[in-house]
């Protein structure tokens, strides 16, 4: 089981890397190309794709899929591992039908409602309509990553990632370094790399099932019980969907497509990092679901409070220096007139620290499908708290108010699902606190070294060595104070094999 955790964690670790690295060079690079007007347009038309609202109507067959393909696997049961996958698949590629024909009698009022400057009205809305006709292929491509996410085969998922966002990437780069200035142009590559992903991933699926001896069928029952499942991840998913997009969607109406690309800046960072130190979260849902398909309460525990330790481990470190040099990150990534933002930055980096911790329970819950009802309506209450904050004050506030808000909407849902996912592995909430304030106690240490030696810090070079230096500082004070030894001789059975031995030498 560790071994699979750790191959699992190795393929999301390194997509969420790749991606997430690539989209923080291409960022400033689109900015200085296209200008903050164009690139807020291009902000504004990806809240129509599954990186914005139109995710809603995912309908959390995705987890249900995966939920159902992990079971049937642990079972043998192949008919019923494809006949769950083909209904699914049926029933997307229907709803992308109708989601394409209802979006189009609504194209016009979008882009009134975004108030598109006139110059680039017919643009947008040529190109939204190209984005309605993704949905054919965009919504059975989530039965297909449900599918290869309840296998566990994640060297198919996150390799096809990497593949088609670079090649979405290198397509942006060559057309803007060979003098492209249309925002269009950057949609479309975006697009075609969607499409891409699903070939292969449909590939991939045929494959499999010419192998498997299964029938074709579409089996109204194997929908029924994914839908049972999925109905109560999906009573959650609005909530989730607005608390993620309702910030981007208000700086969208009221403050437009040049406070859009701020907002943008301020949030690639922690969002690469909430992929990069939480990437664990998408490969523990199915090892979750395992688990407790075999009743191993023991393992469950372990997984719970020991995958938690593990992320604060990593965790700690990066963040406590990210958000000391928040101001210094700007400077060195982002255009001079963009450096004024370090504030929201640091604000986002305390969010950093707290919503991987929540995707984690998260995942766990729902891989054990454990109080997915009460979660859900919990989580609108949190949600909807957040948004009317936003919605009140971002007319004097601006872009601190949708910045607040979003941190707002975690931190009042941590209590709740951290005692929940406690009661639900047999952990103790006092020991899930202990865990959390253990790490914290040792935040004085990057914090002592930056104010000492902040004032020589005179350029990048010296900047990057000091943060690292502090980062290590308290990566290898909590590694030795933090954790158990069981626990370093975890992560050490992780190392190469020279390294191993190294260590288990001196000890």
């Amino acid at each position: 089981m560790k071994q699979l955790i750790f191959k699992n964690t190795f393929f999301c670790g390194l997509s969420t890397f790749v991606i997430g690295l690539t989209g923080l060079f291409l960022l400033p690079f689109m900015i200085i190309k296209l200008g903050a007007e164009q690139y807020g347009l291009i902000a504004i038309v990806y809240i129509f794709t599954m990186n914005g609202y139109i995710n809603l109507f995912e309908l959390g067959f995705q987890g249900g899929v995966a939920r159902y393909v992990a079971k049937y696997k642990e079972e043998q049961n192949v008919q019923g591992l494809f006949s769950v996958t083909i209904s699914s698949f049926a029933i997307f590629l229907a709803l992308g039908v109708v989601l394409l024909a209802v979006s189009f009698l609504f194209k016009g009022f979008l882009v009134d409602l975004f108030k598109i400057p006139a110059l680039y009205a017919s643009s947008v809305s040529t190109v939204l309509g190209w984005v309605f006709l993704s949905y054919l292929f965009v919504f059975p491509s989530v039965v297909f990553m449900g599918y290869f996410q309840g296998l566990q085969r994640y060297d198919v998922l996150k390799i096809t990632e990497i593949v088609t966002y670079l090649s979405y990437a290198l397509g942006t780069f060559f057309y803007l370094n060979s003098g492209g200035s249309n925002f269009q142009m950057i949609l479309y590559f975006f697009l075609i790399s969607l499409f891409f992903r699903f070939v292969t991933y449909g590939v991939f699926f045929v494959f499999d099932f010419s192998q498997s001896g299964a029938r074709v069928l579409f089996d109204k029952e194997e929908v029924a019980k994914v839908w049972g499942m999925a109905k109560y991840l999906f009573a959650g998913k609005p909530a989730s969907m607005l608390y993620h997009n309702a910030p981007r969607l208000m700086v969208a109406i009221f403050l437009g497509p040049v406070a859009m690309t701020g907002y943008e800046i301020v949030m690639k960072i922690p969002r690469f990092l909430k992929s990069g130190l939480g990437f664990l979260n998408s490969a523990v849902m199915p090892v979750a679901s395992t688990l407790e398909a075999r009743g191993d309460q023991v393992r469950l525990k372990k997984l719970f409070l020991c995958g938690f330790k593990y992320q604060f481990l990593f965790l700690l470190p990066a963040l406590s220096v990210c958000f000391l040099f928040s101001r210094e990150i700007l400077h060195f990534w982002m255009p001079a007139e963009y450096e004024h933002l370090f504030p929201l930055l640091r604000i986002m980096f305390v969010w950093n620290l707290l919503a991987p911790l929540v995707a984690y329970s998260n995942s766990i819950m729902t891989g054990m499908e454990r109080k997915l009802k009460l979660m859900a309506f919990w989580v609108w209450g949190v949600v909807l708290i957040s948004t009317l904050f936003i919605v009140l004050t971002i007319h004097w506030w601006g872009l601190y108010s949708a910045v607040i808000g979003y941190l707002l909407g975690t931190v009042l849902w941590i209590p709740f699902i951290a005692i929940w996912t406690c009661r639900e592995t047999g952990s103790s909430s006092t020991e899930f606190f202990l865990i959390l304030g253990n790490g914290l106690k040792y935040v004085f240490i990057p914090l002592t070294l930056y104010v000492i030696f902040r004032h020589f810090l005179s350029n990048i070079v010296l900047v990057a060595l000091f943060a690292v230096l502090c980062m290590a500082s308290y990566f290898v004070v909590l590694f030795y104070k933090y954790l158990t030894q069981e626990e370093r001789g975890f992560i050490v059975s992780l190392l190469p094999m020279s390294a191993e031995n190294y260590f288990r030498g001196r000890k």
